[in-house]
Protein backbone atom coordinates (compact mmCIF):
# COMPACT_ATOMS: atom_id res chain seq x y z
CA UNK A 1 0.00 0.00 0.00
CA UNK A 2 1.80 3.44 -1.07
CA UNK A 3 2.10 5.93 1.45
CA UNK A 4 0.18 8.93 1.70
CA UNK A 5 1.84 12.06 3.13
CA UNK A 6 -0.81 13.74 5.86
CA UNK A 7 -0.24 18.02 5.40
CA UNK A 8 0.03 18.12 9.60
CA UNK A 9 2.64 21.12 9.24
CA UNK A 10 0.66 23.62 7.67
CA UNK A 11 0.09 25.58 11.31
CA UNK A 12 -3.61 26.85 12.39
CA UNK A 13 -6.30 27.35 10.26
CA UNK A 14 -9.77 27.01 10.85
CA UNK A 15 -12.43 27.59 8.41
CA UNK A 16 -15.66 28.80 8.76
CA UNK A 17 -17.15 26.07 7.17
CA UNK A 18 -15.40 23.10 9.24
CA UNK A 19 -15.40 20.91 6.20
CA UNK A 20 -13.12 22.94 4.12
CA UNK A 21 -10.38 23.11 6.66
CA UNK A 22 -10.09 22.53 10.26
CA UNK A 23 -6.40 22.44 11.10
CA UNK A 24 -5.56 23.55 14.48
CA UNK A 25 -1.88 23.39 15.45
CA UNK A 26 -1.55 23.41 19.85
CA UNK A 27 2.09 23.55 21.61
CA UNK A 28 3.71 22.30 18.51
CA UNK A 29 5.46 24.19 15.52
CA UNK A 30 5.84 23.21 12.17
CA UNK A 31 9.40 22.71 11.07
CA UNK A 32 10.90 22.59 7.15
CA UNK A 33 13.76 20.19 6.96
CA UNK A 34 16.47 22.63 4.99
CA UNK A 35 17.98 19.13 3.02
CA UNK A 36 16.59 16.23 1.52
CA UNK A 37 14.76 14.38 4.42
CA UNK A 38 11.99 11.55 4.52
CA UNK A 39 9.81 14.39 5.46
CA UNK A 40 10.23 17.43 4.71
CA UNK A 41 7.62 18.93 7.26
CA UNK A 42 7.71 17.93 10.72
CA UNK A 43 6.15 19.12 14.36
CA UNK A 44 8.54 20.00 16.74
CA UNK A 45 6.87 20.22 20.67
CA UNK A 46 7.29 23.50 22.59
CA UNK A 47 9.72 23.32 25.77
CA UNK A 48 6.83 25.14 27.56
CA UNK A 49 7.72 27.34 30.74
CA UNK A 50 9.77 26.49 34.07
CA UNK A 51 8.77 28.60 37.24
CA UNK A 52 12.36 29.55 38.34
CA UNK A 53 11.41 32.00 41.32
CA UNK A 54 8.14 33.57 43.40
CA UNK A 55 8.10 36.98 44.68
CA UNK A 56 6.04 36.19 47.42
CA UNK A 57 3.27 38.74 46.72
CA UNK A 58 -0.37 38.21 46.30
CA UNK A 59 -0.79 39.67 43.17
CA UNK A 60 2.22 38.40 40.93
CA UNK A 61 1.14 39.78 37.34
CA UNK A 62 3.73 40.17 35.11
CA UNK A 63 3.82 43.87 34.17
CA UNK A 64 6.71 44.32 31.38
CA UNK A 65 10.52 42.98 31.75
CA UNK A 66 13.30 44.15 29.66
CA UNK A 67 17.00 43.37 30.10
CA UNK A 68 20.08 45.62 30.84
CA UNK A 69 23.37 44.27 30.21
CA UNK A 70 22.53 40.75 30.52
CA UNK A 71 20.70 40.84 34.15
CA UNK A 72 16.42 40.80 33.28
CA UNK A 73 14.09 43.22 35.48
CA UNK A 74 10.51 42.51 35.84
CA UNK A 75 7.87 44.64 37.06
CA UNK A 76 5.65 41.95 38.82
CA UNK A 77 2.45 43.48 40.94
CA UNK A 78 3.91 46.34 41.71
CA UNK A 79 7.90 45.98 42.23
CA UNK A 80 10.21 46.05 40.27
CA UNK A 81 12.77 43.38 40.44
CA UNK A 82 16.65 42.63 39.71
CA UNK A 83 16.53 38.83 38.35
CA UNK A 84 20.11 37.51 39.40
CA UNK A 85 21.50 34.30 38.00
CA UNK A 86 23.68 31.93 40.88
CA UNK A 87 25.52 29.19 40.54
CA UNK A 88 26.59 26.95 43.35
CA UNK A 89 30.08 25.19 43.48
CA UNK A 90 28.45 22.41 41.28
CA UNK A 91 27.33 24.72 38.51
CA UNK A 92 24.02 23.99 39.83
CA UNK A 93 21.89 27.36 38.48
CA UNK A 94 19.34 28.57 40.80
CA UNK A 95 17.42 32.44 40.40
CA UNK A 96 16.98 34.94 43.16
CA UNK A 97 15.14 38.41 42.74
CA UNK A 98 15.56 41.66 44.38
CA UNK A 99 13.59 44.15 44.80
CA UNK A 100 14.16 47.87 43.90
CA UNK A 101 11.35 49.77 44.00
CA UNK A 102 7.79 50.30 44.11
CA UNK A 103 6.10 50.89 40.47
CA UNK A 104 2.31 52.71 40.84
CA UNK A 105 -0.13 51.02 39.13
CA UNK A 106 -1.65 47.37 38.30
CA UNK A 107 -1.42 47.76 33.78
CA UNK A 108 1.41 46.92 31.85
CA UNK A 109 4.40 49.34 32.17
CA UNK A 110 6.93 50.75 28.85
CA UNK A 111 10.59 50.35 29.41
CA UNK A 112 14.18 50.84 28.36
CA UNK A 113 17.60 51.12 28.54
CA UNK A 114 20.67 52.51 26.92
CA UNK A 115 23.44 50.35 29.06
CA UNK A 116 23.20 52.68 32.07
CA UNK A 117 19.77 53.77 32.88
CA UNK A 118 16.77 51.58 32.94
CA UNK A 119 13.75 53.69 32.27
CA UNK A 120 9.85 52.40 33.69
CA UNK A 121 6.83 54.41 32.27
CA UNK A 122 3.40 53.58 33.42
CA UNK A 123 1.17 54.80 30.25
CA UNK A 124 0.46 58.15 31.28
CA UNK A 125 1.26 58.13 34.91
CA UNK A 126 4.83 58.36 36.45
CA UNK A 127 8.12 57.50 34.99
CA UNK A 128 11.13 56.22 36.89
CA UNK A 129 14.58 55.49 36.44
CA UNK A 130 17.08 52.90 37.86
CA UNK A 131 20.76 53.48 37.61
CA UNK A 132 23.21 51.33 39.79
CA UNK A 133 25.67 53.73 38.96
CA UNK A 134 23.85 56.65 40.44
CA UNK A 135 24.34 57.74 44.62
CA UNK A 136 20.50 56.86 44.41
CA UNK A 137 19.45 54.48 41.99
CA UNK A 138 16.07 54.32 41.90
CA UNK A 139 14.61 57.92 41.38
CA UNK A 140 10.86 59.01 39.99
CA UNK A 141 11.18 61.61 37.24
CA UNK A 142 10.20 64.79 38.71
CA UNK A 143 11.83 67.27 35.78
CA UNK A 144 7.73 69.61 34.87
CA UNK A 145 9.17 69.42 31.62
CA UNK A 146 8.31 65.69 31.14
CA UNK A 147 4.78 65.95 31.49
CA UNK A 148 5.22 69.72 29.15
CA UNK A 149 3.52 67.81 25.93
CA UNK A 150 1.25 65.38 27.58
CA UNK A 151 0.77 62.64 29.56
CA UNK A 152 3.92 60.13 28.60
CA UNK A 153 2.80 56.68 27.26
CA UNK A 154 5.21 54.40 25.70
CA UNK A 155 9.25 54.77 25.65
CA UNK A 156 11.84 53.68 23.53
CA UNK A 157 15.47 54.35 22.81
CA UNK A 158 17.40 55.75 19.82
CA UNK A 159 20.67 57.61 19.43
CA UNK A 160 21.51 58.42 22.86
CA UNK A 161 18.09 59.55 23.49
CA UNK A 162 15.02 57.80 25.58
CA UNK A 163 11.82 58.89 23.01
CA UNK A 164 8.63 58.89 24.67
CA UNK A 165 4.86 59.59 23.08
CA UNK A 166 2.36 61.42 24.60
CA UNK A 167 -1.82 61.48 24.64
CA UNK A 168 -1.40 64.69 22.77
CA UNK A 169 -0.48 63.54 19.16
CA UNK A 170 3.28 64.82 20.18
CA UNK A 171 6.80 62.69 21.24
CA UNK A 172 9.23 64.33 23.51
CA UNK A 173 13.41 63.20 23.93
CA UNK A 174 14.97 63.65 27.12
CA UNK A 175 18.46 64.78 27.29
CA UNK A 176 21.05 62.74 25.37
CA UNK A 177 21.85 59.50 28.17
CA UNK A 178 19.38 60.90 31.20
CA UNK A 179 16.07 60.02 31.05
CA UNK A 180 15.95 62.11 34.81
CA UNK A 181 16.33 65.23 32.00
CA UNK A 182 13.56 66.54 29.62
CA UNK A 183 12.70 70.01 27.64
CA UNK A 184 9.73 71.74 27.05
CA UNK A 185 11.01 72.25 23.92
CA UNK A 186 12.11 68.95 22.76
CA UNK A 187 9.30 67.51 20.90
CA UNK A 188 7.79 66.81 17.70
CA UNK A 189 4.44 65.06 15.80
CA UNK A 190 3.38 63.01 13.54
CA UNK A 191 1.65 65.07 10.99
CA UNK A 192 1.22 63.50 7.44
CA UNK A 193 -2.23 62.18 8.87
CA UNK A 194 -3.63 63.50 11.83
CA UNK A 195 -4.43 60.00 13.80
CA UNK A 196 -3.54 59.52 17.47
CA UNK A 197 -0.18 58.41 18.34
CA UNK A 198 -0.34 55.08 20.07
CA UNK A 199 3.47 53.64 20.23
CA UNK A 200 7.20 53.87 19.17
CA UNK A 201 9.42 51.45 17.59
CA UNK A 202 13.05 51.51 16.70
CA UNK A 203 14.41 48.65 13.61
CA UNK A 204 17.70 49.43 12.17
CA UNK A 205 18.08 52.59 13.81
CA UNK A 206 15.31 53.90 12.26
CA UNK A 207 12.68 55.08 14.33
CA UNK A 208 8.79 54.42 14.04
CA UNK A 209 5.85 56.13 15.45
CA UNK A 210 2.45 54.16 14.96
CA UNK A 211 -0.66 56.01 14.93
CA UNK A 212 -4.16 54.74 15.21
CA UNK A 213 -4.15 53.92 11.13
CA UNK A 214 -0.99 55.01 10.13
CA UNK A 215 2.75 54.71 10.54
CA UNK A 216 5.41 57.72 9.70
CA UNK A 217 9.08 57.12 10.03
CA UNK A 218 11.82 59.68 11.43
CA UNK A 219 15.40 59.91 11.30
CA UNK A 220 18.22 61.32 13.25
CA UNK A 221 19.68 63.82 11.00
CA UNK A 222 22.73 65.42 12.52
CA UNK A 223 21.40 69.15 10.60
CA UNK A 224 21.60 71.50 13.95
CA UNK A 225 18.10 71.87 13.73
CA UNK A 226 16.89 72.01 17.60
CA UNK A 227 14.98 68.79 17.40
CA UNK A 228 17.28 66.00 15.87
CA UNK A 229 14.11 63.60 14.65
CA UNK A 230 12.71 64.37 11.13
CA UNK A 231 10.33 62.46 9.13
CA UNK A 232 12.00 60.60 5.86
CA UNK A 233 9.18 60.02 3.91
CA UNK A 234 7.88 56.92 5.07
CA UNK A 235 4.43 56.09 5.38
CA UNK A 236 2.78 52.69 6.08
CA UNK A 237 -0.95 52.85 5.87
CA UNK A 238 -1.66 50.20 8.34
CA UNK A 239 -1.97 51.57 12.10
CA UNK A 240 -1.79 50.04 15.67
CA UNK A 241 -4.85 48.68 17.90
CA UNK A 242 -3.01 47.13 20.62
CA UNK A 243 0.17 49.58 21.81
CA UNK A 244 1.77 46.46 23.82
CA UNK A 245 1.15 44.25 20.52
CA UNK A 246 4.42 45.89 18.42
CA UNK A 247 6.89 43.22 18.88
CA UNK A 248 10.38 43.26 16.33
CA UNK A 249 10.67 39.95 13.91
CA UNK A 250 13.91 39.46 12.13
CA UNK A 251 12.90 41.30 8.83
CA UNK A 252 10.97 44.21 10.92
CA UNK A 253 8.20 44.73 13.07
CA UNK A 254 5.00 43.26 13.80
CA UNK A 255 1.58 44.33 15.37
CA UNK A 256 -1.98 44.05 15.68
CA UNK A 257 -3.88 46.33 13.73
CA UNK A 258 -4.87 47.65 10.38
CA UNK A 259 -5.92 51.19 7.98
CA UNK A 260 -9.06 53.10 8.27
CA UNK A 261 -12.52 51.37 9.07
CA UNK A 262 -10.59 48.06 8.95
CA UNK A 263 -11.02 44.94 11.12
CA UNK A 264 -7.95 43.87 13.17
CA UNK A 265 -5.39 41.47 11.88
CA UNK A 266 -1.46 40.84 12.02
CA UNK A 267 0.28 43.10 9.93
CA UNK A 268 4.58 43.23 9.44
CA UNK A 269 6.31 46.13 8.52
CA UNK A 270 9.52 44.71 6.27
CA UNK A 271 11.72 48.10 4.82
CA UNK A 272 9.33 50.18 3.55
CA UNK A 273 5.88 47.97 2.83
CA UNK A 274 3.57 45.75 4.85
CA UNK A 275 2.23 42.34 4.40
CA UNK A 276 -0.39 40.85 6.53
CA UNK A 277 0.84 37.74 8.23
CA UNK A 278 -2.54 36.47 9.96
CA UNK A 279 -4.65 34.07 7.56
CA UNK A 280 -7.92 34.73 7.60
CA UNK A 281 -8.78 32.33 10.40
CA UNK A 282 -7.12 34.12 12.66
CA UNK A 283 -8.22 37.59 11.37
CA UNK A 284 -11.84 36.19 12.44
CA UNK A 285 -10.82 35.44 15.75
CA UNK A 286 -9.34 39.01 16.05
CA UNK A 287 -12.76 39.92 14.80
CA UNK A 288 -14.74 37.83 17.55
CA UNK A 289 -13.04 40.62 20.41
CA UNK A 290 -14.41 44.10 21.31
CA UNK A 291 -12.38 46.85 20.76
CA UNK A 292 -11.10 47.16 24.27
CA UNK A 293 -10.31 43.55 24.59
CA UNK A 294 -7.78 44.01 21.27
CA UNK A 295 -6.33 46.97 22.98
CA UNK A 296 -4.92 44.70 26.17
CA UNK A 297 -3.22 42.38 24.02
CA UNK A 298 0.73 42.06 24.18
CA UNK A 299 3.59 40.82 22.15
CA UNK A 300 7.28 38.79 22.65
CA UNK A 301 9.66 37.56 20.53
CA UNK A 302 11.32 34.79 21.29
CA UNK A 303 14.03 31.51 19.58
CA UNK A 304 14.10 27.95 20.09
CA UNK A 305 16.99 26.04 17.84
CA UNK A 306 16.99 28.16 14.99
CA UNK A 307 13.28 28.94 15.05
CA UNK A 308 12.08 32.39 15.64
CA UNK A 309 8.65 33.18 16.83
CA UNK A 310 6.98 36.27 17.58
CA UNK A 311 3.43 35.68 20.30
CA UNK A 312 0.17 37.42 20.30
CA UNK A 313 -1.38 37.42 24.04
CA UNK A 314 -4.87 37.83 23.69
CA UNK A 315 -7.76 37.31 26.69
CA UNK A 316 -8.13 34.01 25.53
CA UNK A 317 -5.85 32.70 23.46
CA UNK A 318 -2.24 33.34 22.19
CA UNK A 319 -1.05 32.87 18.25
CA UNK A 320 2.59 32.38 17.60
CA UNK A 321 3.99 32.96 14.25
CA UNK A 322 7.15 31.31 12.86
CA UNK A 323 8.88 33.86 11.02
CA UNK A 324 11.31 31.50 9.21
CA UNK A 325 9.13 29.18 8.34
CA UNK A 326 6.36 32.12 8.07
Amino acid sequence: MPTVPLPIANGFYLSDSLPISAQECTNWYPNIVQTEALQQETLFGTPGATQILTTGQINQVNRGAETKNDIAYEVNGNVLYRINQVFDVDGVESFTSDSIGVIEGNGRVSMAENGTQLIILVPGGKGYIWDENDGTPFQEITDIDFNANGAPQHVVFIDSYFLATTDTKKFIISAINNGLAWDALDFASAETDPDAIVAPIVKNNQLYIGGSITFEGFQNVPSGADFPFLRNGLFIDKGVFAAFSLVETDEGFAFIGGGKNESPAIWEVVGNGRRKISTTAIDSILNDFTEAEISTAFALSYAINGAYFISFRLPTTTFSYNTITK
